[in-house]
């Protein structure tokens, strides 16, 4: 997770310079050989990888100030990368390269299911359309629980400075016009969205969060001198807020998870079943 979130600041930072005109040309070139090393190096450190060559290549499709061969040579290069990735997984995984059966709620909580490969057809869509708008919202708007619910009263009160310094800061941070930098962030937490539709998963938010902070600090109220000092000090304090409570709530998610899967790992134990038993540790050593 660190090494894909390394990637994907990289080529932020790479795109968010090179999106700019360069001396007397109409645009500046960006260096697809970069794209395609930190799109292959984050899709070997992590599937979540596949944000960095997403983004990449939604750059390319929404840049106003990239030169037409410099379009197509970022397309052509991170859509070429996009499809080997999953080429190589349809080998290796057959039919099921895109499986990620897991429990989550639905309807924002009023239906559970114990396994998202069993819904039928038009709810297994729904799914994915509803875990596709959580996750975008969810770093803005922290108010859902792991597995997709929303969070109960008292897991809502408990969080709810952290709720509502997120809610304020990305306010605060919000301008009639956008940095480039912001910009950027809003395609990742978009795309992230986008890549994690399957399942709905508090640990799938760590690019989105580091998102989330490169939105506020593009903000241009933290780089203009001139008035705004309130509203830079206010966002200075609820990034504050939201850092340090953001890492205290995703702490006690991983904490729990763990927790939940030593006694999984305990009952198979207390079955006896041999077959399980080496499948389950497995899977705890290597996944």
């Amino acid at each position: 997770m660190v090494l894909t979130g390394l990637f994907l600041l990289l080529l932020v930072n790479h795109l968010s310079r090179h999106d700019e005109p360069s001396g007397n040309t109409s645009a500046a070139s960006v260096r697809v050989s970069s794209v395609a090393a930190f799109s292959v190096l984050a899709l070997m450190s992590k599937e979540s990888g596949l944000v960095v060559p997403a983004v990449g290549l939604l750059f390319a499709l929404m840049a106003v100030r990239l030169a037409p061969r410099h379009r197509l040579n970022l397309v052509v290069a991170t859509a070429s990368i996009i499809g080997l990735y999953f080429g190589c997984r349809h080998l290796i995984f057959g039919s099921d390269f895109n499986a990620y059966s897991q429990d989550g709620y639905m309807f924002l909580g009023r239906v559970h299911y114990a396994d998202s490969d069993d819904l039928p057809g038009l709810l297994r869509y729904l799914n994915y359309v509803e875990n596709l708008v959580k996750h975008a919202l969810a770093p803005l708007l922290p108010v859902f629980a792991e597995g997709g619910a929303l969070l109960t009263r008292q897991s809502a009160l408990r969080d709810s400075p952290v709720i509502v310094s997120t809610v304020l800061l990305f306010g605060l941070a919000v301008t009639r016009h956008l940095s480039r930098l912001q910009w950027m962030a809003l395609m990742v937490i978009g795309v992230n969205a986008l890549v994690h539709c399957l399942l709905f998963r508090i640990r799938l938010h760590y690019l989105s969060h580091a998102a989330l902070c490169l939105f506020v600090a593009g903000s241009p109220f933290l780089g203009n001198s001139q008035g705004h000092g309130g509203r830079r000090l206010a966002i200075k304090t609820l990034a504050v807020i939201v850092l340090v409570g953001g890492i205290l709530r995703t702490g006690d998610v991983l904490n729990a998870q763990l927790l939940n899967r030593r006694r999984a790992l305990t009952a198979l134990d207390a079955e006896g079943s041999q077959h399980r038993q080496v499948w389950e540790q497995v899977l705890l050593r290597y996944r």
